[in-house]
């Protein structure tokens, strides 16, 4: 998969649905439907080398910034962190230019821990893209797993 079409898995993961109106335009808003909450994004506008305020409401999937900005990525990362099912509980280490995604079942540390993703600076070209692959790895193993 390309860029955009991770960035619209990482923002699937985050909360993100397509408008009902125009499919290929994101909205941001809680299962419940209730108003887009507040989330620190800004968009990149293109054609020029600076960021602009985001709505907070909504994009189009070119306009995802996960993988270019820390501060779209540290939400996601937060909510891996918080993911914690009663059984199977989800670390994301981050070590100079590595990242490493894995997950201990039964809270049972060492014996039960199984690494879901792994990057470093030899898969990568920066700690940014690094931790992003390891993310777009693991949404795509959390998808297909049961937990």
């Amino acid at each position: 998969m390309n860029n955009i079409e991770n960035n619209k898995l990482i923002a699937s993961f985050m909360g993100w649905t397509p408008s009902k109106t125009n499919p290929d335009y994101l909205i941001l808003r809680p299962e419940d439907d209730k108003p887009a909450f507040e989330h620190p994004l800004k968009m990149f506008n293109p054609g020029s080398n600076y960021y602009i305020d985001h709505p907070k409401t909504g994009c189009r999937p070119n306009s995802l910034m996960y993988d270019k900005s820390w501060d779209w990525l540290m939400p996601v990362i937060e909510k891996i962190e918080n993911i914690d099912n009663g059984s199977c509980v989800i670390f994301v280490e981050i070590i100079n230019s590595s990242c490493c995604i894995s997950h201990m079942i039964n809270h049972n540390w060492p014996n039960d821990k199984a690494i879901i993703s792994e990057y470093n600076l030899s898969n990568s070209k920066s700690k940014l893209e690094a931790v992003y692959n390891a993310i777009v790895d693991f949404i795509t193993w959390y998808n297909n797993e049961d937990l």
